[in-house]
């Protein structure tokens, strides 16, 4: 995994003391406020290795590139790591990278226990993914590929975008009744797999639909707020 930018590479040094490492710079980043830092950093804990003009052309995925980059061994987890967790996330089919990315953010600080996607979903180490994750892919376990019928341990419950909210739970009405599985869909087509129960956001203008990534920002935060309310 490939870590692009001073501010992500710091953020994973602060939050991942135990990864090993290799920083690769490129001269453009000597003019780097952070730089000096980074790179005392990086000598304790990994390699340190100048790139050439060539070789950073090669792997600059931004056009402002800062010249930094931070190559991580991460752990690999399975199916089987995650039917051991009570609170997860299930991806179906999202398609754009920053709202992935955002997705992942808001996961992992609201206290969820892993992410679930989908083979329709964008890949991980997709480099917009990253960026927008900040770092934060590092501190949830995710695994990628995963059909929801392989979830039979989880009550799965959908964000629902259909306008015929008759059959959707309020969001602050929803119960757990063994560990959960929250599933947002896709940008264009919302959840097009089954689940056990639908929720939606209640909201004053009727007729519209929220961005999937902010959709999923609401929800974890006022479900992670009685998930813990129903452990405690």
């Amino acid at each position: 995994m490939i870590i692009e930018g001073a501010k992500d590479i710091l953020e994973v040094f602060k939050s991942h003391p135990e990864y090993s490492l290799k920083f690769l710079w490129h001269r453009k980043a000597l003019d780097n406020f952070y730089f000096k830092d980074i790179e005392k950093i990086a000598n304790l804990r990994g390699t340190v290795t100048q790139l050439t003009d060539r070789e950073f052309k090669g792997l600059r995925k931004t056009v402002h590139s800062q010249g930094m980059f931070l190559v991580l061994n991460i752990p690999q987890y399975t199916l089987a790591d995650i039917i051991k967790k009570e609170f997860i996330v299930f991806l179906n089919g999202i398609q754009d990278p920053g709202n992935l990315g955002a997705i992942i953010r808001s996961a992992a600080l609201l206290g969820v226990e892993a992410i679930v996607t989908d083979s329709a979903c964008v890949r991980l180490n997709n480099p917009k993914v990253l960026r927008a994750s900040k770092g934060y892919f590092c501190d949830i376990p995710i695994v990628e590929n995963i059909e929801i019928r392989d979830l039979t341990e989880f009550e799965l419950v959908a964000a629902d975008t259909d306008l015929d909210q008759s059959q959707s739970l309020f969001l602050e009405n929803i119960e757990f009744q063994k560990p959960l599985c929250l599933v947002f869909g896709s940008e264009g087509q919302g959840v097009s797999v089954k689940t056990d129960k639908k929720i939606y956001i209640p909201m004053a203008k009727q007729g519209g639909s929220l961005n999937v990534a902010i959709a999923a920002g609401i929800i974890l935060f006022e479900v992670s707020k009685k998930w813990r309310l129903n452990k405690n």
